[in-house]
């Protein structure tokens, strides 16, 4: 059994062109994770960004978060999430691994983990949601898992957590 140490988690940045939403200054405070990351965690075997890249969808805010995270010492996996444009976000970052066409769904192997991350997005909602296909395609990722230890990743949460505004934009279906 090969033994991983660690994953590196980020979410939500919601990066955009002026680098500030709502006086709050996203861009900054990607680069100072990007700089924590860089300088505490760049043994972990990857990082996984988990949506909301971006604020509005727009290519030059994925540009500037390609700038920032294209900067990281291990591999990056974004996943979509309810600010992103599925279209640009998949020209930007082609999924890695084993994808779904047309979702930015796909698996990533390493040692005897997997990691499944799930294209939750639904355009024009702020809540997720997964269709026939997207879950077929997941039931044959874990179908063919075997023994091997799984992570499930998503930008919406997949039930309750009782947050108020995070429950509004749960997963649905």
């Amino acid at each position: 059994m090969q033994e991983f140490r660690k994953l590196v988690w980020i979410s939500d940045p919601h990066l955009t062109e002026t680098g500030e939403v709502e006086g709050v200054p996203c861009r900054a405070r990607l680069s100072q994770a990007i700089d924590q990351i860089k300088r505490h965690h760049a043994d972990a075997i990857c990082c996984i960004a988990i949506g909301d890249l971006t604020d509005t969808g727009e290519a030059a805010e994925y540009a500037a978060v390609a700038g920032l995270i294209n900067d990281l010492p291990m591999p990056v996996l974004p996943l979509i999430g309810n600010h992103d444009n599925r279209d640009v976000f998949r020209a930007m970052f082609p999924p890695p691994g084993d994808a779904m066409e047309d979702y930015q769904q796909f698996r990533w192997d390493r040692g005897d983990l997997t990691l499944l991350c799930l294209d939750t997005h639904s355009p024009g909602e702020d809540c997720g949601r997964m269709n026939d296909a997207r879950y077929a395609w997941l039931k044959e990722q874990l179908r063919t898992c075997g023994g091997r230890r799984v992570l499930v990743f998503m930008h919406h949460p997949p039930g309750h957590l009782w947050l108020g505004l995070q429950d509004d934009i749960m997963l649905k279906d």
